[in-house]
């Protein structure tokens, strides 16, 4: 049991990437829709989704590198359940696959910055960060780019 929520397993979905591409963008990341066909992209290493006792799908991430630092490419909770720590445990998950390859901190762009604030990740400039940070379908979009790291 992690906090209200049973999540029974956590799966690798690298092979699902496109499908994840889908939910992503309808949870309103900011994803090219393109990325749902064809190859995965070479820069993603891993994609998980955290499943519950009936196999409903919860939520997903992915792994990926870019300018040879890791970067947390998207993450994300259906609705329903939110606020029940899926997105945590999905992003402890991530950052101890990072921990496990060597890896010394993770980027990502956030547009829910309190969350992953609340989970260690610190605000940094444009500039610190690999190039990953462009909003693609909304001229409004103004997300932070964080970085963990704090692996020990």
């Amino acid at each position: 049991m992690y906090g209200e929520t049973m999540i029974l397993m956590i799966e690798e979905m690298k092979d699902q990437y496109r499908e994840l591409v889908s939910f992503f963008i309808e949870q309103g990341l900011e994803f090219d829709p393109s990325e749902k066909e064809g190859p995965v992209p070479d820069e993603i290493l891993k994609c998980w989704g955290a499943f519950d006792e009936f196999e409903n799908q919860m939520g997903a991430c992915v792994l990926a590198t870019r300018d040879d630092e890791y970067i947390c490419n998207g993450i994300a909770v259906y609705p329903e359940f939110r606020g029940k720590n899926v997105g945590s445990m999905l992003l402890d998950f991530l950052l101890q696959e990072v921990a496990n390859l060597g890896g010394k901190r993770v980027f990502l762009v956030a547009r829910a910055p309190e969350f992953f604030i609340e989970n260690g990740f610190v605000p940094v400039e444009e500039g610190e960060a690999p190039a990953f940070a462009e909003c693609e379908t909304d001229d409004s979009c103004h997300p932070q780019i964080l970085k963990f790291d704090a692996f020990a």
